[in-house]
């Protein structure tokens, strides 16, 4: 399985060529290397206006192309994600609990 990780501005102005590559099963954006691509010496929060258009960028071209957009977030919004087509990673307990919970799946204990 190949996963991208686009998280610098040259990755960015390539994504939607990048993604057309056969084979590619997941994508993600990376907002903690691609602040400091932007010159943020700390990934800023709440995210400026070209991270968030980084971040719909390669949101938009996965879906295009049929590729899963792997995300993170905290628990609180991550009923909201799923619903928008992310594929939610990482994290903590709390953030995969609020993802069963919302999707109605089950994890043996």
């Amino acid at each position: 399985m190949l996963g991208l990780k686009i998280e610098n501005v040259r990755a960015i102005a390539n994504t939607e060529m990048t993604l057309r590559v056969p084979g590619i099963a997941f994508a993600e954006w990376g907002p903690g290397d691609l602040g400091m691509s932007f010159g943020y010496k700390n990934t800023p929060s709440p995210h400026p206006p070209e991270m968030l258009e980084a971040r719909n960028r390669v949101y938009t071209a996965c879906k295009e192309v049929g590729v899963a957009f792997l995300e993170g977030g905290p628990a609180e919004t991550i009923g909201e994600r799923i619903d928008g087509g992310v594929r939610v990673m990482g994290g903590s307990p709390e953030i995969a609990a609020a993802g069963r919970a919302h999707s109605g799946r089950t994890m043996p204990v």
